[in-house]
């Protein structure tokens, strides 16, 4: 990584000599205009017109914050070189005022005693960051809780405290989260490797697609990645986590997600955990309690009730709120249950696999559709109380039912046992018949 910096470092200053010839390598403090990008030598540096600047060379800070952007309509290109906070600057790039189409690319910012970057709690709108290599932090990695911004193929990687609230654990995590975004969002390839809370936080409206998060919430967190209501979330992947896999508000939906290996050793705290204020913040707000017709009882997001419960856990792979959807994913070696899904939600074809207590997990009005659960510690389905409708699902080798059922009001067609019992807690009339493969003369009876 040395090497590349010096080349990388020796092309651009080369760059600038020819555009600038009347320059020194070595000039001044101060930027230098050319006709293409300002040109910055030197840390701190504050940008307050809009226009394009470029980092010249790697450059260390003395203290203080390394650039701080008060203008809108900035393009800001480290030009492949490193911003160097020496475990004394605390944010590396700090936007400040309500600023609108500021963008960051291209270079590494590491060493620095809070964030990479950080929107300093101001409401940013169209911050794009880009190609950024954030390491060794104290606090978030990428921050822009109070924005609305676009982040590609970035990595927080190797972080290490302390922070503000905290030190971090013992080999090597940030104190905070890995990338945190405000509502309306979008993450895109994009790597967080051991985030003390969150890997990747989102608000509401978030798309997230091709992200990795390997480590994280070793101090507290709702999951690896977590968003608020009516996200999307596919081709994602989280392992490592403490607090489980993904966990997603109301009307949201996630493909093509893996969630393995999330082992649950931490006592979480009723949400996620700004570390900047010491505020527990809930991931969502639940949708205001209905009564259920058929039971005169409240209609509960159970969801939401977990993932604000004090205290311990095992690890989930996949918590969702009311009225979302998940398809085409895998819950693998997980501590807690694989899919914990609330009310009136949608799973199917995906697989949980030797999870640590149920396979799949359902509350009240879900359709739950060819989907597998094997070698899960618990049960491999446990249905909830009312108005689920199951079908063309698998379950094998589970240590405790293939199916619980607590469902009176189930719809339980064409699924499949095999080497699982079912549990049908209050006797419903189950319609249409099951089959047991390990007795072939029982094909689809019942």
């Amino acid at each position: 990584m040395k090497t590349f910096a010096i080349v990388a470092s020796a092309g651009c200053l080369c760059a600038v000599s020819a555009v600038t010839s009347a320059e020194p390598l070595n000039p001044p403090a101060g930027p230098v205009a050319g006709t293409g990008a300002t040109q910055i030598f030197q840390l701190p540096f504050t940008i307050t017109q809009p226009g394009s600047y470029r980092l010249a060379r790697d450059v260390t800070s003395p203290g203080g914050n390394g650039i701080t952007i008060t203008a809108s309509n900035v393009t800001l290109d480290l030009g492949g070189h490193t911003m160097n906070g020496s475990g004394d600057g605390v944010e590396g790039i700090l936007l400040s005022g309500n600023l609108e189409g500021v963008t960051i690319q291209n270079g590494t910012i590491t060493n620095w005693v809070n964030a990479a970057i950080f929107d300093g709690f101001s409401a940013d709108t169209g911050v794009v960051v880009r190609e950024i290599r954030a390491t060794n932090l104290g606090l978030e990695g990428i921050r822009l809780s109070a924005s609305d911004a676009l982040i590609i193929e970035c990595v927080v990687t190797n972080a290490v405290g302390p922070g503000a609230f905290g030190a971090a654990p013992e080999g090597g995590a940030l104190s905070g989260q890995g990338i945190w975004v405000g509502n309306n969002s979008r993450i895109i390839d994009c790597k967080v490797v051991n985030a003390g809370d969150e890997g990747i936080l989102a608000g509401i409206n978030a798309v997230i697609t091709g992200c990795i998060v390997d480590g994280a919430t070793f101090l507290e967190g709702a999951a690896g990645i977590a968003a608020g209501n009516n996200a999307i979330i596919e081709n994602c992947v989280v392992t490592n986590s403490s607090s489980g896999g993904f966990a997603v508000g109301q009307e949201s939906n996630l493909s093509n997600c893996t969630a393995t290996n999330n082992f649950g050793v931490v006592a979480v705290s009723g949400g996620t955990v700004d570390r900047r204020t010491g505020e527990i913040v809930p991931l969502y707000e639940p949708a205001p309690s209905t009564i259920d017709a058929r039971t005169g009882q409240p209609i509960m997001d159970v969801s939401y009730a977990l993932l604000t419960a004090e205290g311990g856990g095992a690890a989930e792979g996949f918590v969702v709120g009311d009225g979302s959807r998940i398809k085409n994913c895998i819950a693998d070696s997980n501590s807690g249950t694989g899919f914990f899904l609330s009310n009136e939600s949608y799973i199917t074809e995906c697989v949980s696999n030797a999870n640590g207590v149920d396979g799949i997990r359902v509350a009240d009005d879900n359709v739950v559709n060819d989907n597998r659960a094997s070698s899960n510690s618990g049960n491999g389905f446990v249905i909830g109380s009312n108005g689920n409708h199951v079908e063309g699902n698998y379950a094998s080798d589970n240590s405790a039912d293939g199916f619980q059922i607590n469902d009176s009001f189930v719809v339980f067609i064409r699924n499949h046992v095999e080497l699982d019992n079912i549990n049908n807690v209050n006797g419903a009339p189950l319609v249409g018949p099951i089959n047991d493969l390990t007795s072939p003369s029982s094909n689809w009876s019942q």
